[in-house]
């Protein structure tokens, strides 16, 4: 019977030297884990910094185009596009190009009308240009002269 106990506690003994080696090898394994999840999220708290730094340079660059392109339609009646403050993402300045937009679809019937009105006075000035030469007496008849001199 004694015999069978040794041989049990021997047995339970490398049990535990085996539980406790598993154990340690596990809290490595953890570690190492822990260290690996630290790094992936310091990777991808970077990565949203320059997502989100693109996306206000990008909204930036639609604001100000926007802007610009509000300026140059001013001269032809449009009124300029507002923007409250800089887009923070590209979806906020969605609203910026939708409104850039719809002053360029209605840019065409001004520009349609003001070169109407301009072709329309080209037409009087050559019509009164012609009216007038065709009252003048030719160069060489006011003279005096005779062109076969």
């Amino acid at each position: 019977m004694e015999k069978l106990l040794g041989r049990q506690r021997d047995s339970l003994k490398k049990q535990k030297e085996s539980v406790e080696k598993r154990k340690a090898e596990l809290e490595e394994r953890s570690r190492e884990m822990e260290v690996a999840k630290a790094a992936l999220d310091t990777r991808v708290q970077e990565a949203v910094r320059k997502h989100q730094g693109d996306q206000r340079m990008g909204a930036q660059r639609i604001a100000d185009w926007a802007t610009k392109a509000s300026l140059a339609l001013v001269p032809l009646g449009m009124s300029p596009i507002q923007v409250a403050e800089p887009p923070a993402s590209i979806a906020d300045a969605l609203p910026v190009l939708n409104s850039a937009s719809d002053r360029l679809r209605r840019l065409e019937p001004v520009l349609a009308g003001q070169l109407e009105a301009e072709g329309r006075e080209l037409i009087r000035m050559v019509a009164e240009h012609i009216r007038v030469a065709r009252l003048r007496p030719p160069l060489g008849k006011a003279c005096g002269r005779s062109s076969t001199s």
